[in-house]
């Protein structure tokens, strides 16, 4: 007896379930366990850091230095006094909460907005 060959016109006629039943998949199943993830401070620490943290010194002069698009403006503005911190965004950056308000003021610059 000859069979006959489906054609993919067949096939997609078919409903789903009996056009897969032809094939079969072998996807082997992924499982994992608390001890095959190391979570360790170790682990983690060795971890490539490529940019500093948030709301650190070092980040918000990167996010200047985007903003203003030059690594020479940037510096220029932080270098200058800024009336609403009422010192320079570079001194600002030396307080404990100075960060915060020098990324508020680049926020504002870069998307608009009275400070």
């Amino acid at each position: 007896m000859v069979q006959k060959k489906r054609n993919i016109v067949d096939e997609l006629a078919m409903p789903t379930s009996e056009a897969v039943a032809d094939f079969e998949f072998d996807i082997p199943k992924l499982q994992f366990t608390p001890k095959d993830i190391d979570l360790s401070s170790t682990a983690i620490s060795s971890l490539p850091v490529e940019t500093p943290a948030p709301g650190t010194k070092e980040a918000i002069i990167e996010r200047a230095i985007m903003v203003f698009g030059d690594h020479t403006k940037a510096h220029g503005w932080l270098n200058t006094r800024n009336d609403a911190l009422g010192m320079s965004p570079k001194e600002m950056l030396d307080r404990e909460d100075g960060p915060c308000h020098v990324a508020r003021i680049l926020n504002h610059i870069e998307y608009g907005g009275v400070v």
